[in-house]
């Protein structure tokens, strides 16, 4: 009976151990399939690509930025494109401090600074251009080469760049939220009275805006000819100019072109 008994639940303890594993055995196969069908759909060419709609980034020699893009075909080897472009625009010579009052303020945490900013400088780019397939199949059938060129309009945002500034006061310091200017440039530029980096939104009541124009061009990679979901690299240079002159650092000299240099990569959908 005793002998029964184990032999019965040596069954139940394999058949259990059976059934487990085919459930094992089908979700596997199930989330492979599920893998597949993405790899498969985000591969999948399109027959007749006419539009592309798509997110890129850059890194500037001057900066970085973010747009999206729009691109239409017009002939075998021609596209149209415009693109929406924000950025910002950094000077050479910046240089991030951090602050070493934390006996001020003990419960604020001071935040780094930059040394000698004048001004902060944000970009608008709205342009319009041309794109032409230069070689097929390089390296691969599914790697095109173009080459592209844009101009458009550009809206500079110059804001005044503003630091907590310490001001002895009886025993102890006043710290305020200043600008470079004529009166504090003394303090504004002496490391010991620097407590900290003012807040984004201290300066905004002082925001200038600064029309200009561009000129870019650029040489493209894309990765997945026809795909649904296509992928690029790029590599080019711009031009821009401006309506009037500004700084951003304080010993910099004023500028109203700005040249860079850049590389990113786009990432959009064909239909």
């Amino acid at each position: 009976m005793v002998r029964f008994i184990l032999y019965l639940i040596l069954f139940f303890n394999v058949s259990l151990l059976s059934v487990a594993q085919t459930r094992i055995t089908k979700k596997g196969k199930k989330l492979a399939k599920d893998i597949q069908n993405k790899s498969t759909f985000l591969s999948m060419k399109v027959k007749k690509p006419h539009r592309l709609l798509g997110l890129y980034g850059q890194m500037n020699t001057n900066g970085y930025g973010l747009g999206i893009f729009f691109e239409k075909k017009i002939s075998k080897k021609k596209y149209r494109h415009m693109h929406l472009f924000l950025s910002e625009v950094k000077a050479d010579k910046e240089e991030k401090f951090k602050p070493t009052n934390l006996e001020i303020k003990p419960f604020e945490k001071p935040k780094p600074y930059i040394y000698g900013k004048r001004n902060s400088f944000y970009t608008v780019n709205l342009n319009y251009g041309q794109r032409h397939l230069i070689y097929e199949g390089l390296f691969s059938p599914a790697i095109d080469i173009s080459f592209s060129y844009y101009g458009g309009i550009t809206l500079g945002l110059l804001k005044p760049y503003a630091l907590k500034l310490k001001h002895p006061e009886g025993l102890g310091y006043n710290i305020q939220e200043e600008v470079y200017s004529s009166l504090n440039q003394d303090t504004f530029l002496d490391k010991t009275s620097i407590y900290s980096r003012a807040a984004f939104s201290y300066s905004l009541n002082d925001l200038k805006f600064v029309p200009g124009a561009t000129l870019g061009c650029s040489f493209e990679a894309e990765l997945g000819k026809q795909a649904l979901i296509t992928k690029r690299l790029f590599i080019g240079s711009s031009i821009s100019v401006y309506s009037s002159s500004f700084n951003l650092m304080v010993d910099d000299n004023s500028r109203r072109f700005l040249y860079n240099a850049f590389v990113g990569m786009r990432i959009g959908k064909w239909w």
